[in-house]
């Protein structure tokens, strides 16, 4: 029997009727073989009006956009630059020890050893926690805490921003694998005039930063790369937090990420929504490219808990924001 979800049986009958419909649509097509790949076949027109009514239902990344978790990274600093102030990683972490692994192989390629890395351990169940330990310990200038419960995704954000000490804070969940200059090309977006957050483009994170990404291996990734590597930054209404950039300064000047929306959903939205009521801008940096393994926490979820928690984020979004949701799509 799922868990219940604080606040789902107070919604109205529709919002709870659509939870369910897409629970029921999600079991039985997220795991469905070619379903993913049909997409191809429907017109782009048809295809984002189902995205629209069917958010955030998911098939899976597209073909050939997955990356093995023993992939070998080689390291390089052709694109370092000098970062312009202290830059901390906030990793929030629950789970797969193997996904944290891949992850951290590649912040450890592609990023200058100067980089603090906060590692936030969300009540992983315990059989991880030293294997967990282990591989923080093999990390240059990594520190690894743990919450006493689990706390959820915005509280275990806002816990590693308090632990940390960086002037610009990354928010990267433990899923991603970054890329050569990620972080300098970052950085440069950020330093343009009035911007708050900024993320890259990634094969898959459900909204704008979505491009069409093929790969299998981290060679085939380094070559995409290097083709977007001159791509314009644009803004964007609204990114995913699986990386995002953003100042200290402004980060507290929003209280950091509303704690009411418990677990997680609509975190991101609340925050990109709070900055641009401040005068800061949203912005996609399409020369930086970071590989996201969609879900790597959430998608673990009971169908059923996942599209009630999502409804009831809504919700609170909407009442808090005075205005009705819409997907930012790809």
């Amino acid at each position: 029997m799922p868990e219940r979800v604080p606040g789902f049986e107070a919604l109205p009958w529709p919002r709870r009727l659509r939870a369910r419909g897409l629970a029921w649509l999600q079991q039985r097509l997220g795991a469905t073989p070619g379903v993913a790949d049909a997409r191809a076949a429907i017109p782009p027109a048809w295809l984002g009006r189902a995205r629209r009514l069917t958010a955030p239902l998911r098939l899976g990344p597209s073909a050939g956009a997955e990356l093995p978790l023993d992939s070998v990274f080689a390291e390089t600093d052709s694109l370092a630059r000098p970062l312009p102030c202290a830059v901390s990683i906030l990793l929030p972490v629950y789970g797969s020890v193997e996904l944290v692994r891949r992850c951290a192989r590649s912040i450890v390629a592609y990023t200058p050893p100067c980089v603090e890395l906060v590692i936030v351990d969300d009540a992983s169940p315990a059989n991880g926690a030293a294997e967990l330990a282990q591989l923080v310990a093999s990390l240059p200038n990594a520190r690894l805490y743990r919450n006493p419960r689990n706390l959820g995704f915005p509280a275990t954000v806002n816990r590693a921003f308090g632990l940390s000490k960086g002037e610009l804070v990354v928010l990267l969940n433990s899923d991603a694998v970054v890329t050569p200059g990620w972080l300098t090309r970052l950085c440069a977006v950020h330093d343009r005039s009035s911007v708050g957050l900024v993320g890259p483009v990634s094969n898959d994170t459900g909204d704008v930063a979505t491009i069409e990404a093929s790969y299998r291996s981290v060679p085939e990734l380094l070559e995409l790369c290097a083709r977007i590597e001159d791509q314009p930054e644009r803004d964007v209404e609204k990114l995913s937090l699986f990386c995002a950039l953003v100042s200290r300064a402004a980060f507290e000047s929003v209280g950091g990420l509303d704690l009411g929306y418990g677990r997680g959903f609509f975190d991101d939205d609340d925050l990109c929504r709070a900055l641009k009521t401040r005068g800061l801008r949203v912005v996609l940096a399409r020369s930086a490219f970071v590989h996201h393994s969609a879900g790597g926490s959430f998608r673990r979820l009971d169908p059923q808990v996942y599209f009630a928690q999502f409804e009831v984020s809504r919700a609170r979004f909407e009442r808090k924001w005075r205005a009705p949701w819409r997907p930012a799509l790809p």
